[in-house]
């Protein structure tokens, strides 16, 4: 059915027409904004399919850029703090903190996909109406990302309906169906990260 959408959309004339130079429509988010997209990777723009490789190796890697700062950060600051303690308890729960931070970073790509690396790459994936197929706006990404976390997480993944993302994924190890998996799996790493930086 999902395949059957954009041509009903163009056969009733519910999907806008397609601006010059965009790939064909894909899906209009819960704004009304209408994005386009490619059939597969391989038709992407040179700009795009960087920024797709840049992904997928945070993705091999378990980590998107965003964690390994916050993680990297909390070593750093456990080691600092056990290094300025004066008790040899304290000096020990700062250095457990760090091990345990470390632990979690060798664990990690035996792990699910990032949830940041999720909505990158199908912000990557998704030209938005505004957007210049042809170029990479960092600025528009993190508004593609915003929207399509927001969507997500009040219940909508209209943005999974996009032919290049679901075969990216597929490359993954992952699937558009996996997303209610990876959600929950998301949420448990996501807190078992805050109580490691709250030990």
């Amino acid at each position: 059915m999902v395949t059957l959408l954009p041509f009903l959309s163009r056969l009733l004339r519910i999907a806008p027409r397609r601006p010059t130079g965009h790939p064909p429509f894909a899906f209009t988010d819960h704004k009304g904004r209408h994005y386009y997209g490619w059939d597969d990777f391989a038709q992407m723009p040179p700009a795009r399919a960087n920024e797709v490789d840049d992904v997928l190796l945070q993705i091999d890697a378990g980590l998107s850029h965003t964690q390994l700062t916050t993680l990297s950060t909390a070593i750093t600051s456990a080691l600092s703090e056990a290094m300025d303690a004066k008790e040899p308890k304290v000096r020990t729960r700062h250095i457990a903190k760090a091990n345990a931070i470390a632990m979690e970073l060798q664990s990690r790509p035996k792990q699910i996909v990032p949830r940041e690396c999720y909505y990158a790459l199908a912000a990557i994936c998704a030209v938005r109406q505004d957007e210049d197929p042809d170029k990479f706006d960092p600025t528009i990404q993190g508004e593609k990302m915003q929207t399509f976390r927001d969507a997500a997480e009040a219940g909508h993944a209209f943005f999974t309906h996009q032919a290049a993302f679901a075969k990216l994924l597929a490359v993954t190890h992952s699937s558009v169906a996996a997303f209610v998996r990876l959600s929950i799996g998301w949420m448990a790493t996501e807190a078992r990260i805050e109580a490691i930086k709250q030990m």
